[in-house]
């Protein structure tokens, strides 16, 4: 049987959910292409990192949201399990405030029915105020027991290290700028690295899906809307962990559009995310994640106005943050393939409920495939599991003792609010890290109260060590972030010299 050659474009959420699907099978030779310097740096990394139940979506509007979201949620339940996610099971509640909310609740529940969400509750009066005891005015709650969130940047590191342990190659810092169709098939990837054959070409560029798709001459969906992806902008507050959630569940308002509105939302450290908000941006504002006084404002007031004084004061915050969702023109996700380009297949324009339809798209993405005439012949020993780097202070005792015995650098400890070690940053850069942010994202070192403050000098010691570069050129997050300017020593003769 003949290997056939993928390209997966985009190393998000999406991206990285279809190749470790796609590894399943022996007579495919997956690459990996993402733009930026490391994967989970779009639209994945800025999220509210919630595995939605799936009762949010109209079947009729939204068909590909509601036939994916529930099913994604089911496959995240295993997922987190075999890739060692950290994830917070807390269930989620929609409250309502007054007796039209809670007509719209009843319009969810039937709809949750409909798209086959198990163990969904319409609680009236003191069964929802027991749930959530410091929410103002709750009078009615639409309870999800299946919803979670999980800290989305590790869910795609981990997929895409348990891909690539299964034989997917990622190819970083190498941007797509055009794709040609090969007389008889195939496809030929032109890129900022070179060029790359394939067989298929699996579009999940996020906020650029549209203009991958036409560079393959794809401008419109099957059912005829015209591709275009536009940015929305969330922002958020993060509270952290020592002042507790006031929250148990993740709490929605009773939604009144497109959006699901400003929410509440422990994470899986402990801390709490407030937001987000919803600005339109134009096409052309893809990299615009800046925080706006006007917008954070907004998010602290409605909570506040909504459930009452319930949030930290203001100076408690220790991030705020703004992310971009990929929207379609049409507001249903976009995963089809075409007949006029055989081999090219979209999945593009996921926006939210994304993170939670993810491991459906890409089964979705392989029956596309298998429709286009794939017959994949399954590996024997394929491995879904992953073992995530070791926190040493949350191991026991003993076990953490064997680790530092095996290496002592897991006794040195460099971010003191998260208790990171010098032993699980070292493993975070022999994993694929080459940014501070990318330490954070792998072991949360520089993500806790101080923010980095502490510990950044010591991050951007080691990555120097370790990846045989100097100080300076030590990066943030991507191409032009560096944090040092030079050494100290540099601006001696700056400072000594005459007038």
């Amino acid at each position: 049987m003949s290997v056939e050659e993928v390209v997966v474009i985009g190393a998000g959420i999406v991206g990285a959910c279809v190749a470790r699907e796609l590894s399943k099978y022996e007579n495919l030779n997956i690459k990996l292409i993402e733009k930026e310097i490391d994967v989970s740096c779009g639209t994945t990394k800025a999220n509210t990192g919630i595995i939605h139940a799936g009762y949010d979506d109209d079947p009729m509007q939204y068909p590909v949201r509601a036939a994916l979201c529930s099913k994604g949620n089911a496959l995240w339940h295993n997922m987190v399990e075999e890739l060692g996610l950290h994830v917070n099971w807390c269930g989620s509640i929609v409250g309502a405030t007054n007796e039209d909310e809670i007509t719209v609740l009843e319009t969810l529940l039937k709809r949750g029915i409909t798209n086959n969400v198990p163990n969904l509750k319409l609680l009236i009066g003191e069964e929802a105020r027991r749930l959530e005891p410091k929410l103002k005015n709750l009078k009615a709650a639409l309870y999800a027991p299946t919803e979670g969130t999980i800290l989305p940047f590790e869910a795609a590191i981990a997929i895409v290290e348990n891909a690539k342990s299964n034989g997917v190659l990622p190819v970083l810092e190498t941007e797509v700028v055009n794709i040609e169709q090969k007389n008889g098939g195939g496809f030929l990837i032109k890129t900022s690295l070179g060029d790359f054959k394939a067989d298929w070409v699996i579009n999940a560029a996020g906020l650029y899906g549209d203009e991958v798709s036409k560079m393959a001459g794809i401008l419109r969906t099957n059912n005829g809307v015209s591709i275009e992806i536009h940015p929305r902008r969330g922002e958020y507050w993060i509270f952290p962990s020592e002042y507790g959630s006031p929250v148990r569940h993740i709490v929605f308002p009773t939604p009144t559009g497109a959006t699901k509105g400003i929410l509440l939302t422990p994470d899986p450290e402990g801390s709490l995310l407030a937001g987000p908000n919803s600005e339109e941006l134009s096409s052309i504002d893809k990299e615009d994640k800046a925080t706006t006084r006007i917008g954070l404002n907004e998010v602290y007031k409605y909570i506040t106005e909504k459930w009452g004084p319930i949030l930290p004061p203001k100076n408690k915050c220790i991030k705020n943050f703004a992310g971009l969702r990929a929207e379609p023109q049409h507001g249903d996700f976009i995963v089809e393939g075409y007949e006029r380009c055989t081999g090219f297949i979209n999945a593009i324009g996921i926006r939210s409920p994304g993170l939670t339809s993810a491991p459906m798209i890409a089964k979705e993405v392989l029956n596309l495939m298998a429709k286009q005439g794939f017959r994949g012949k399954v590996k024997e020993k394929w491995n879904p599991h992953r073992e995530p780097i070791p926190r040493t202070l949350f191991l026991p005792y003993e076990q953490r003792g064997r680790l530092v015995s095996a290496d002592s650098r897991y006794a040195h400890l460099v971010c003191w609010c998260e208790g990171v070690s010098e032993g699980e940053i070292v493993e975070a850069i022999k994993r694929g890290a080459r940014t501070i942010q990318g330490i954070g994202f792998r072991t949360r070192a520089g993500l806790g109260r101080c923010q980095g403050m502490s510990c950044q000098s010591k991050i951007v010691e080691i990555l120097s060590r370790e990846l045989g570069i100097p100080p300076e050129k030590v990066l943030l997050k991507s191409k032009g972030s560096e944090v040092l300017t030079c050494g100290i020593k540099d601006l001696v003769g700056v400072f000594n010299e005459p007038n």
